[in-house]
């Protein structure tokens, strides 16, 4: 496979970095997208049909790319999943096959002979994990870095996030606590932790869950899957998902059969 695609700096920063396997998924889309329009045969119950495939589309096979990626058709599938919520593709499916297509290709990805800069220059605060990153990551500063760092304050919520993981001995779990404030910063409309009072819910919530003896990395993990605006105790006791014997894997949420002691998956 020929060619190259443009990576933001800022991608370090959006939760599709944070999650090791979501991250190598998405690679892996923005590489298999096609760069130009093109015919694709597909092998259907009647002879081969052919599919018009256009810039930043590709035909997904889940068990095709699983033995690409090495992973667990379920666990590409999640993933797949993850990243159409997270509104980085559409997915359109039908009984043969899937046309998955990269949201704002054509903005972000203008790969043209004369112009190797993209068309837009995002704000500082663009959502990196719903749009995908759009300059080539190239270590050099230009007028456009200049006015964008301007805009880069810092996150007053976020400093005092950091002060009550600390205050609360939560630093263990800092990463993924972190992760989950990323993840709802990043939703549209999201106000709850824009204040000092919904951080300490957060962090009160955090503290309710561990008290109770659930797996704090795994319940705000599920309360991502699931997106839940918090993750209030009273949620994973309606659910009966969550709970402290439950493991989180790299292919996978599981927990452990009563019965059997073996791993079955939750979803």
């Amino acid at each position: 496979m020929d060619g190259w695609i443009k990576l933001h700096r800022k991608t370090i920063d959006s939760r599709c970095f944070s999650n090791d396997g979501l991250f190598k998924v998405w690679m892996w889309c923005l590489l298999k997208a096609n760069h130009k329009k093109n015919w694709v045969s597909i092998k259907t119950g009647r002879g081969d049909s052919e599919v018009e495939v256009h810039p930043g589309q590709f035909i997904y096979g889940r068990k095709t790319a699983a033995k690409k990626l090495k992973m667990k058709p379920e666990t590409v599938r999640s993933r797949m999943n993850k990243l159409k919520k997270l509104e980085n593709i559409t997915m359109k499916s039908t009984t043969h096959y899937t046309l998955v297509s990269i949201v704002n290709w054509d903005t972000y990805q203008d790969l043209g002979e004369d112009d190797h800069h993209p068309k837009h220059q995002p704000n500082t605060n663009q959502t990196p994990t719903k749009h995908q990153p759009n300059t080539t990551n190239k270590n050099v500063k230009n007028e456009n870095n200049v006015k964008n760092d301007k805009k880069n304050t810092p996150d007053p919520f976020r400093k005092h996030l950091l002060l009550k993981i600390t205050e609360k001995n939560l630093s263990s779990f800092e990463p993924k606590i972190i992760e989950f404030y990323n993840y709802r910063m990043a939703m549209k409309k999201t106000h709850q932790y824009q204040t000092e009072k919904g951080i300490n819910g957060l962090i009160r919530n955090i503290l309710e869950l561990s008290k109770a003896g659930l797996n704090v990395n795994d319940s705000l993990e599920y309360a991502m899957e699931k997106n839940w605006k918090s993750p209030e105790l009273r949620y994973f006791d309606n659910q009966k998902q969550v709970n402290s014997k439950k493991d989180y894997m790299s292919d996978g949420y599981y927990k452990k059969s009563s019965t059997d002691g073996k791993k079955n998956p939750v979803f």
